[in-house]
């Protein structure tokens, strides 16, 4: 089967599984061991219509990797920390889509939200408070069910959307995109035979509004985003498939290009075990360098921000930015909160090497 580029239409699930059943058969190396005892689709029974119709109710079973702390009893503590924020405020006027049978246990700006609902808004605002531009092309490594994508399409409507995902996951996202937004055109890209797609000059159909990357086709993707994210997804995949998807988004992010990583501690045996350690070359400045507020203060997951820069400041080399990185992520697991600023402030500062 050749590299294929797709517009999918309302009847096109059977090709999505057809997918699905291919990349089972040739054992995708994409796919971690941890990823697959998270993700529980044992057959294709489980991609069932009752299934994709609650996929985002953690009582339908496909549990941990979409759906971690939706049915938390008390409100999030990123919510109490930035519900008056103007920029929060306006992600948070968005309507939490029905699709899915989302379990909606909190009011927030007089609407009831899920849990996942507010982690997303989270996502989205913890970005543009620290971006200069407006993201015009997302690129997202791992989509979850598709809600963080849902969010940027409403808050950006003529913003293109890139999710790299595995096949069963892509069908989820078709699913709920599909239905909560019927306006767009969701597209899919294939790449068996490693031939390189342009989305972006593509000559036999118009680059869809959101399109679906098969995760073993990204090598032959030619997009440009000017945003990426890996959100608490680097933390599932082996050393090899993140330094992969480093590469090729050092290789085709815009100029001066947003990466967002949020991690914790590797969860995959074969997978970077320090969020710190993720290796990105020279061009590079850390814009943001925290602890998660997601949940509460006891989340051990490192956010970091990157801005694509040319001309990087001198002391931002990757071997100086990881030393420091690991320093930060050691004392945010101790619990260290006056160690923890210290190596912020270096962090941010342009002499991380003299001080490290």
């Amino acid at each position: 089967m050749s590299g294929k580029y797709k517009i999918l239409r309302a009847d096109d699930e059977d090709f999505l599984i057809e997918r699905i059943k291919l990349a089972s058969f040739h054992q995708n190396p994409m796919v971690s061991s941890e990823w697959k005892k998270y993700l529980e689709i044992k057959s294709l029974d489980d991609l069932s219509a009752n299934r994709l119709n609650n996929l985002a109710n953690p009582q339908s079973g496909l549990t941990y990797g979409f759906y971690g702390r939706t049915t938390d009893e008390k409100v999030p503590l990123s919510y109490k920390i930035y519900r008056d924020e103007p920029t929060y405020q306006k992600i948070l006027q968005i309507e939490e889509p029905d699709v899915g049978n989302p379990p909606k246990q909190f009011e927030a700006n007089n609407q009831l939200v899920s849990g996942n609902f507010l982690r997303q808004v989270y996502f989205a605002f913890k970005l543009l408070e620290n971006m200069k531009t407006e993201p015009h092309a997302i690129l997202e490594f791992g989509g979850g069910y598709g809600l963080l994508a849902y969010i940027w399409k409403k808050l950006f409507v003529k913003s293109k959307i890139t999710i790299v995902d595995l096949p069963e996951c892509l069908m989820l996202q078709y699913q709920f995109l599909r239905k909560a937004l019927p306006e767009i055109e969701i597209g899919h890209l294939s790449n068996d035979n490693g031939e390189e797609v342009n989305l972006e000059n593509n000559s036999s159909e118009e680059y869809a509004d959101i399109t679906l990357v098969e995760c073993n086709a990204i090598n032959s993707l030619s997009v440009t985003p000017n945003v990426v994210l890996a959100l608490a997804s680097f933390q599932e995949m082996t050393i090899d498939v993140v330094d992969n998807y480093v590469r090729w988004t050092e290789q085709h992010i815009d100029k001066d290009g947003y990466l967002f990583i949020y991690s914790c501690h590797g969860l995959d045996p074969l997978g970077y075990q320090s969020p710190a350690d993720v290796k990105l070359d020279d061009k590079w400045k850390v814009v943001s360098c925290e602890q998660s507020t997601l949940v509460d203060n006891n989340y051990h997951h490192l956010q970091l921000i990157y801005q694509r820069a040319e001309n990087a400041a001198i002391g931002e080399g990757s071997e100086s930015r990881i030393k420091m990185l690991r320093n930060y992520y050691q004392a945010l697991m101790e619990k260290d909160t006056s160690r923890m600023k210290e190596y912020q402030s270096l962090i941010l500062s342009e002499k991380t090497d003299e001080k490290s």
